[in-house]
């Protein structure tokens, strides 16, 4: 015999889901026993959103050196020096965007397009991200120069610095 109480009566008892404490409730409200605003289906197409990510994080971390370097002829050394300065650049740009998410500073400025109170703080910062990434990933396979152009490098540094503001928007609440 199991100590649990039947499906139809009310329970506040925590339940442990893959090592995860969480409260079961049988309310039938539009918001979820923690208190979201964000029904099923937004929080599906948030992370559909999130997964689709996946494909220019791919496209611009992994892909994008080798792709300036042997199919546009980009200086290698240059390419991997603007690498490691945008990577630097990643390392600071986290601290200015989590500040004014925690601040809920998009939440303050659009109130009409980011109401507090459905979006949260983070949230906008995740759909103000991906089209950065989108774009840093087409910037990848699109440059406005010929190949073996010395300004390639300079083309892959400012996708890099699009790339990481977007991704820090979109992941920083991790």
């Amino acid at each position: 015999m199991s100590n649990t109480p039947a499906p139809d009566e009310e329970s506040d008892e925590r339940v442990s889901l893959i090592g995860v404490e969480a409260e079961e409730t049988s309310t039938s409200t539009s918001t979820s026993s923690s208190g979201d605003r964000l029904g099923t289906t937004a929080k599906l197409r948030f992370a559909m959103a999130i997964a689709l990510n996946a494909v220019p994080t791919d496209l611009v971390l992994t892909q994008a050196p080798f792709i300036f370097q042997a199919y546009y002829r980009a200086d290698a050394l240059l390419v991997g020096l603007i690498g490691t300065l945008a990577g630097f650049y990643n390392m600071a740009n986290g601290l200015p965007i989590a500040n004014a998410a925690d601040r809920g500073w998009l939440n303050a400025r659009l109130p009409w397009l980011f109401p507090l109170e459905t979006w949260g703080r983070r949230a906008p910062w995740i759909l103000l991200g991906m089209p950065f990434n989108s774009l840093a990933g087409v910037m990848v396979l699109f440059p406005p120069m010929a190949a073996g152009s010395q300004w390639l490098p300079v083309w892959y540094g400012l996708l890099l610095v699009i790339y990481f503001t977007g991704h820090t928007a979109t992941t920083q609440q991790f």
